[in-house]
């Protein structure tokens, strides 16, 4: 819950200075770190809600031991909860697609608004909504059907 806090808390603040129309103080350094905080944390979180309900009907159903769980299943849920998310955020900053969009920075196309608009070119993040699918929303709907 830190990092998701840490990244989405300062809300405007962290984009880069020339961002139109909003309270802006930060760069694109800052604007990748928030991006970084929240990919991370949003991706742990879905992950972790997931697996606690796992975690639950493994020892409901199955009645297995709870040392027997922390012993065989936890370690894999913390890999995966953590691995996962680490992984997508890290990604993110070397395919370049963490930037301002709408509320905050996270994986946008830039500039702002290309995304819909034939006559503005996109520069970077040019695949962003698919990254989003793959980072965040996959495991969202997994979590869901879980």
């Amino acid at each position: 819950d830190i990092f998701i806090s840490l990244g989405i808390g300062p809300s405007t603040l962290l984009a880069p200075r020339d961002t139109p129309g909003v309270l802006a103080l930060g760069n694109s350094v800052t604007c990748n770190i928030q991006a970084f905080l929240t990919c991370f944390g949003s991706g742990a979180i879905v992950w972790y809600t997931f697996f606690l309900t796992i975690h639950y009907c493994i020892s409901i159903c199955s009645k297995m031991k709870e040392v027997t769980i922390a012993r065989t299943i936890e370690p894999f849920i913390h890999l995966i909860s953590i691995g996962y998310p680490l992984a997508a955020a890290i990604s993110g900053v070397f395919l370049d697609i963490y930037h301002f969009g709408d509320r905050q920075c996270w994986i946008s196309p830039y500039p702002e608004g290309c995304d819909g608009n034939p006559d503005i070119e996109c520069t970077r993040g040019i695949s962003a909504f698919t990254y989003r699918w793959i980072f965040q929303g996959y495991s969202a709907v997994l979590t869901y059907l879980g």
